[in-house]
């Protein structure tokens, strides 16, 4: 696990894929526990999870500090938070402040893959942070929520042989200097406003 950002109605993850089918198990595990830690705690049957979980596939460098910095600020652009910080149940915290036990981020990982210093990793993130709010860059990225796969064209290339005839309709596109292998829009769905104003309120209680 490389960072995350849990929520009243979603998740976020960012996990290494070292190719072994991991990420899936994972998944179908995290999925089955909650399911059935919740239905007993609330005495209730059918499912938990509204919907099968969305993947993108995302190339390291640049891409990955784009993806990670995005997970970051997840409910600053909701408009829950002003910081990160503020947010309990997310991994910033643990990159900043590292637990001596029951650690969920594999920092190493992380900053191998970022290609920074594991002992600037948290000084790192919070200039990235800085930086997106400086310039009020909070709105939804298309190509974080709409897209099978981020990053160089030749990465993503790849990416489409790999899925084979599942790709056939799918083409890599070019935004803003970013190659996208794009999902139709209608299989992301944003967080109903709702939704949003209920967390808000429920933050704001907690501040009080």
């Amino acid at each position: 696990m490389l960072s995350y950002n849990v929520t009243a109605n979603h998740v976020h993850l960012l996990a290494r894929d070292l190719g072994n089918g991991e990420i899936a198990r994972s998944m179908q595990l995290v999925a089955g526990c909650t399911g059935r830690a919740y239905n007993a705690r609330k005495d209730r049957r059918g499912a938990f999870w509204e919907d099968f979980y969305q993947v993108t596939v995302v190339d390291t460098d640049k891409y990955l500090a784009g993806c990670f910095t995005y997970i970051d600020l997840n409910m600053v652009r909701a408009g829950v938070v002003e910081h990160p910080r503020e947010w309990r149940e997310c991994g910033y915290h643990e990159i900043q402040n590292p637990p001596a036990r029951y650690r969920i981020i594999d920092r190493v990982g992380l900053s191998e893959l970022l290609g920074v210093d594991e002992a600037r990793l948290g000084e790192v993130q919070n200039k990235w942070i800085s930086s997106q709010l400086r310039r009020g860059d909070l709105d939804r990225t298309p190509h974080w929520t709409e897209a099978v796969a981020v990053g160089r064209r030749s990465f993503l290339e790849e990416v489409k042989e790999r899925l084979g005839h599942r790709a056939q309709y799918r083409q890599v596109e070019e935004r803003d200097g970013i190659a996208v292998l794009r999902e139709p829009s209608e299989c992301y769905r944003p967080n109903s406003e709702v939704e949003i104003a209920a967390l808000r309120r429920n933050f704001a209680l907690r501040r009080l």
